[in-house]
């Protein structure tokens, strides 16, 4: 049930978003914090059905909110929207290298090295 409601509202401010800049009508505050929202409520929605405080699900919250900060960000000044993105990724990858890969094996290992040098 909560990834239906979870989905609706992202879903619901994500298309009120793209007509809001379709038309033109970006730029100001309320529309800023209606940008962020999708990646906040990803980030809320991690918390609520997260199982445990587990260091997995502290930095997915972390990376989103990053994320939501970066879609701030990009609005006012895309230096400091950039800067956001680029540490949210770093958490994202820190999460996966730190939690994906101690369920792989030597093939799955060896995929992901290739893909790191591609």
């Amino acid at each position: 049930m909560e990834l239906i409601i979870y989905s609706a509202g992202f879903w619901a401010v994500a298309f009120i978003y793209t007509m809001l800049e379709a038309k033109g009508r970006t730029g100001t505050p309320p529309t800023t914090v209606l940008k962020a929202l999708p990646a906040l409520f990803s980030a809320v929605f991690v918390f609520i059905v997260s199982p445990s405080s587990s260091l997995f699900y502290v930095l997915m919250i972390i990376a989103l909110i990053l994320c939501g900060l970066g879609d701030i960000g990009m609005e006012h000044n895309l230096l400091a929207g950039l800067g956001m993105f680029l540490l949210s990724h770093i958490v994202f990858t820190a999460n996966f290298i730190t939690h994906g890969l101690q369920y792989a094996d030597n093939v799955s290992f060896g995929f992901f090295a290739i893909a790191l040098v591609v």
